[in-house]
């Protein structure tokens, strides 16, 4: 299981440190280790706590990854791939990734900038071709997705909850 687990996310950096960010332009890793290819939704409840145990060196450089996809793509990812959005499953789950590193104590992020990724996504939403939250203004409105507007309005309705409780830790 711990062989499957350190398989992703993918190294994306080249050995110049450059790599092609989410805008698609070539940039340079200072310090920090590139990936990409996250599962985001399936791996913030399990992998990402485990390397915040086991692999800290590792999970910084993922969170700082985190980071610069939503400072060149405009939104902090659910699930990237390569060097764009996909647009796969639902939530904010980097919200969470990033917020539980922080706490465990990996804080050489630029924190101030992911927060502000997160409250914007959580209040406003996020740009066009990037994740977001589908049912973002209702569940702000109402206090919860409605069933009759979504299909998944129950799991869109928990995975929000859970995003905003660590975005309000992370406050």
């Amino acid at each position: 299981a711990l062989y499957r687990a350190l398989q992703m996310p993918t190294l994306f950096t080249d050995v110049n440190g450059q790599y092609r960010g989410f805008d698609k332009a070539v940039h340079k890793a200072d310090g920090f280790v590139y990936y990409t290819d996250f599962s985001l939704w399936d791996t913030f409840r399990t992998v990402h706590p485990l390397f915040n145990l086991t692999a800290r060196a590792e999970q910084r450089d993922m969170m700082k990854s985190l980071i610069e996809m939503a400072k060149a793509g405009g939104s902090l990812p659910r699930w990237p791939a390569g060097c764009g959005y996909t647009g796969s499953m639902m939530g904010s789950p980097a919200d969470i990734a990033i917020t539980e590193a922080y706490l465990k104590g990996i804080r050489d992020l630029e924190i101030e900038t992911a927060y502000g990724f997160m409250r914007r996504t959580a209040l406003e939403g996020s740009p066009p071709g990037c994740d977001g939250r589908t049912g973002w203004k209702d569940y702000n409105e109402l206090g919860y997705v409605p069933s009759e507007k979504y299909s998944v309005a129950v799991s869109l309705t928990l995975e929000f909850a859970y995003a905003d409780h660590a975005i309000a830790l992370l406050a």
